[in-house]
């Protein structure tokens, strides 16, 4: 989790939305985000909970309770992530830039102390 919070500390431009899998979803991270003005898009796990009524992730297992988690994520945009997730996965197949990207993301996590 601190990882994240430094990150997004240390980020030039203004984020709007964070679109995360079901391992995202606490009570920690939704604060994060909230205190930083981002709207997280984060499908609730399957055992959720529900959360305090007008809480937008009440909505979210209201309809993973209802098997409308489909039309959720569809009208959230969470397909988003999806898409990322494929041009992450594509990018880190290629074996040159994988090395490249790993050195980097090394040297940023020692620049920052992580």
């Amino acid at each position: 989790m601190s990882f994240y919070l430094h990150f997004l500390t240390h980020l030039i431009q203004k984020i709007q939305q964070v679109s995360a899998n079901g391992a995202y979803d606490t009570r920690a991270c939704h604060h994060v985000l909230k205190n930083k003005g981002i709207t997280p898009n984060i499908s609730p796990r399957s055992n959720a909970g529900y959360w305090k009524k007008g809480h937008h992730q009440h909505e979210a297992v209201k309809a993973l309770r209802y098997d409308k988690q489909a039309k959720y994520k569809q009208d959230m945009g969470y397909y988003k992530r999806s898409l990322a997730e494929t041009v992450m996965f594509r990018y880190k197949q290629l074996p040159a830039l994988n090395s490249l990207f790993v050195i980097t993301l090394l040297k940023l996590m020692k620049r920052w102390q992580i």
